[in-house]
């Protein structure tokens, strides 16, 4: 049986995106992020792809997508959506991701180049609650009003600074 191509659509405003990806790219739904990550102002999609720090990225034109493999990315498991949370975390106007490495505070930072990835690890974050390495409990947002994503987990906040918590 040959693989089933998926219809990926997201809503902007008036306007409707319309692309496709294929299964062998994404593995399941729960591994996507929305986010501006090449900072033009629109906001597209990152999917990891399950390959080794792979991820398949969907870049919003305003009228269609420009689809690109970006490596050197953080590598959860699977689902993504367990582990990651996606924010602009350094103040540079591009969402980035941050994915619980499970090691006491420890987060993988990823931020985008707009092109790419460059994974960096900021200790001292806040613990997730519940089943690790799960982040459940988690939110990301400015909680101090200095433009950076901080980080809440259940009740626990880690304020970034752009390139540590």
């Amino acid at each position: 049986m040959s693989p089933k191509i998926q219809i990926l659509a997201l809503h902007v405003g008036a306007t409707a995106l319309v692309g496709l990806i294929s299964p062998k790219q994404v593995t399941l739904y729960t591994n996507c992020f929305s986010g501006d990550f090449n900072g033009d102002g629109l906001s597209d999609i990152a999917c990891f792809t399950a390959n080794s720090g792979d991820w398949s990225m969907g870049l919003s034109t305003g009228t269609s997508w420009q689809t690109e493999v970006w490596s050197g990315g953080s590598g959860p498991a699977s689902p993504a959506s367990n582990q990651c949370l996606s924010a602009d975390f350094n103040g540079d106007r591009k969402a980035a991701l941050a994915c619980y490495t499970g090691g006491s505070g420890s987060w993988n930072i990823v931020l985008s180049s707009g092109t790419g990835w460059q994974s960096q690890f900021w200790n001292g974050g806040p613990l997730p609650g519940g089943p690790q390495p799960s982040i459940a409990g988690c939110v990301a947002g400015d909680f101090n009003g200095d433009s950076l994503a901080d980080l809440d987990c259940s009740g626990q906040i880690a304020l970034s600074a752009a390139n540590a918590w």
